[in-house]
């Protein structure tokens, strides 16, 4: 349904029914909110927006032309300097997993950082341990160790670092329109150009051809472990599925072609892609590659920063 409105901002709840109700749907329920912010008193939306062009990096960009000034949130809502409201369909790039201010969240942070805070890890943090011990308990199988940093680039950094080390081999694969952050390392292993820089990169990557089913060079209506499939023919039966055996084929002729006869140090993969625009693969297919991969003495980095099981898999 389009809008006759168009907007230079985001769409504010009001904007939202105002639109539905002159359109053909006559209303349209939105969770309810007794929450009232508090009055905004802080800097004026004009000297934000001086700050940020002159105090702040200028790859810092905003995606309105005209910047959306948030100053109070709670739970799925967020508020701006000016009061109005809005439903947070972007959760901090999926990491505001349970919303903001929530009542829970509040208390347990109030509670330990009136106790004790950060102190080191040559000491022994009683909750930091107890966090380690509640967590891995929901990993699978031996899946039992867990590091702990600040970002999913940091992450991902020392994931290949200790697969290069662990493998003794150097190279990494990964798959055309990933996204595993832009540091001097994972930039290289991202493959989306909007993502690099002109620089000299810090690793060997190969980028192998994206099994997307939708847009891909193969795919069709039964290639995904999903109840929305894409919009395209195939003559897939039961578990037979002929894109995913051509993008396997694909991967595969990488290890006789490009890549040195010990192998890869590793594989990294989104379980589903998120920056690339939700990508799922075939069924079957991160297995069978991941299979390959082993085979040559390589490892596999899953990186779940917006798939972690939690979201997308079971957790028993």
């Amino acid at each position: 349904m389009k809008s006759s409105k168009m907007y230079r901002s985001p769409i504010t709840v009001q904007q939202v029914k105002e639109t539905f109700r002159n359109g053909r749907v006559a209303d349209i329920r939105l969770p309810e909110c007794n929450f009232t912010p508090q009055p905004y008193s802080g800097l004026p939306l004009e000297k934000l927006k001086k700050i940020r062009k002159t105090r702040l990096n200028p790859a810092l960009t905003t995606h309105y032309s005209t910047p959306l000034a948030l100053s109070q949130g709670y739970k799925q809502w967020l508020f701006d300097i000016d009061g109005r409201r809005y439903l947070d369909m972007f959760a901090g790039v999926c990491t505001v997993s349970v919303g903001h201010a929530h009542p829970k969240i509040t208390e347990a942070v109030s509670k330990q950082i009136s106790t004790l805070g950060h102190v080191s890890n040559i000491y022994l943090h009683t909750k930091l341990h107890e966090y380690a011990e509640r967590l891995t308990d929901k990993f699978p199988g031996d899946l039992k160790v867990v590091y702990f940093v600040n970002s999913g680039s940091e992450a991902n950094e020392l994931a290949v670092l200790l697969a290069r080390i662990f493998t003794n081999n150097y190279e990494v694969i990964s798959l055309r329109n990933g996204y595993h952050g832009t540091g001097n390392l994972t930039m290289n292993v991202s493959a989306q150009s909007d993502s690099k820089y002109r620089i000299l990169q810090a690793i060997r990557t190969h980028h192998v051809i994206n099994p997307d089913v939708y847009k891909g060079l193969w795919g069709g209506s039964k290639c995904r472990d999903s109840p929305v499939q894409a919009n395209r023919m195939c003559s897939c039966r039961g578990s037979e599925c002929e894109a995913k055996d051509n993008y396997v084929k694909q991967f595969e002729e990488l290890f006789d072609y490009s890549l040195p006869k010990k192998g890869a140090a590793a594989f990294i993969a989104e379980p589903i892609q998120g920056v690339g625009g939700i990508v799922q693969y075939p069924k079957g297919y991160l297995k069978e590659v991941v299979d390959v991969v082993r085979k040559h003495g390589g490892l596999f980095i899953s990186d779940e920063v917006r798939e972690f099981f939690f979201h997308v898999y079971s957790n028993n």
